[in-house]
């Protein structure tokens, strides 16, 4: 059976692992604080909840020292080698397993978006997520080509499981009389521990804002599990997600339980959906003679699952104009299907657009445009980089990309 989920699928495995890693190096430096014989939740304990899970096979010895943060940097490889889908399955299930006994052994420092990764990634495992950005060519085996055959309920249970989070949160806010109220997002966004910006309490001061907020929130969360499997609500509720879930980051420094539930929506999303971008395709112009424009030339179509990216060396390729050709070798140049030309920043917002990878942080990418920080940065960056000039005759090529 035709796995028509597989880029959604891969684009959630990168993004799970990638905030498995940023977690992990953060425990890295507090190993032993967190996780060692003297840690925050006795070692005793731990070692009575392996028992009781039926887990004392893997035990890991964590009172001994430096085996704590030998145990961290084991889940940060095992993250990034499933990351570049390299292991295959079996290193996903290590992973998972993982994960499970550092949560045993503490979880007082985990929160929920820990609990979404322990719930969703055996399905995600399960499921066929290997097939786009992978390190080596896909090999399969007797046992992959069985649950490959059964991948669509699997990407089905991922499915129910997110949908199950927003229903259940959504009816518990239901219960509570703020909620019903329309104030619950005043005291939220006024609790002193997560009160992330001054403009908290601006916000909070208009009466409008806290009860639209306030009752968007719970409309959203018990709308989601049943729009989200329609065509055309499903979208218009994926923009309610990542506004509401950007806004608990920025204003509430919730960033890993935003992140991850903003990771899942891409499994909804089919393959036709996605390739419904390649009549938006984006030609775009890297000056050979930079090491730099090339090796970010490379990686962009490592990453470019939908072939929405032609990249031309400046240097060598036919332009409207002289003009576009001295402006492309300052600054970064592309040209769209409808002929608009950008450049520098401009280019890179358009490439990030149309690569799937990229789409969760193009708010930020939004709003370094929209205060012209994103032009700065990169024409400082396009003024430093280093131009190598290759002189060849007619008779020689050199390949760029």
């Amino acid at each position: 059976m035709e796995n028509k989920y597989s880029i959604g699928l891969t684009m959630t495995r990168i993004l799970i692992c990638f905030i498995i890693i940023k977690n992990m190096c953060f425990y890295l430096p507090l190993a032993e604080d967190y996780f060692g014989l003297n840690g925050i939740f006795p070692y005793e304990n731990y070692i009575e909840q392996m028992n009781f899970y039926g887990l004392k096979f893997l035990t890991y010895p964590f009172h001994i020292p430096h085996f704590p943060f030998i145990f961290i940097l084991t889940v940060i490889i095992l993250a990034t080698l499933y990351m570049l889908a390299i292991g295959g399955r079996f290193v996903g299930v290590v992973l998972y397993f993982a994960i499970i006994i550092l949560k045993i052994r503490n979880g007082f420092i985990l929160d929920g978006s820990d609990n979404v990764i322990q719930v969703v990634l055996p399905f995600l495992v399960l499921a066929d997520n290997l097939d786009h950005f992978r390190y080596f060519k896909k090999k399969t085996n007797i046992i992959s080509n069985f649950i490959s055959r059964y991948s669509v309920i699997f990407t089905f249970a991922i499915m129910i499981q997110v949908c199950f989070v927003y229903i259940f949160t959504g009816l518990a806010k239901h219960e509570g009389e703020l909620w019903r109220n329309g104030t619950a997002v005043y005291y939220t966004m006024r609790v002193r521990d997560f009160m992330a910006t001054d403009w908290n309490i601006t916000l909070t001061k208009n009466h409008y804002f806290v009860v639209i907020l306030t009752y968007f929130t719970l409309f959203w969360e018990l709308a989601f599990p049943f729009l989200v499997w329609f065509k055309k609500t499903k979208f218009w509720i994926f923009i309610g997600g990542i506004f509401l879930h950007v806004g608990i980051w920025v204003f509430m420094r919730i960033d890993n339980f935003s992140w991850v539930m903003l990771s899942t929506y891409f499994v909804f999303i089919t393959n036709d959906e996605f390739f419904s971008f390649q009549n938006k395709k984006l030609k775009v112009f890297i000056d050979g003679w930079c090491p730099v424009c090339r090796n970010f030339g490379n990686r962009i179509k490592k990453v470019d699952f939908l072939n929405l990216i032609m990249l031309e060396d400046i240097r060598d390729s036919k332009v409207p104009s002289i003009e576009f050709r001295n402006k492309g070798l300052l600054s970064m140049a592309s040209i769209d299907d409808n002929g608009k030309s950008s450049f520098g920043f401009d280019s890179i917002l358009k490439i990030a657009i149309r690569i799937p990878v990229f789409w969760l942080v193009l708010p930020i990418l939004f709003i370094l445009k929209l205060t012209k920080i994103g032009n700065y940065f990169y024409n400082e960056l396009a003024i430093k980089r280093t131009i190598i000039p290759i002189h060849c005759n007619e008779n020689c090529k050199i390949k760029t990309f």
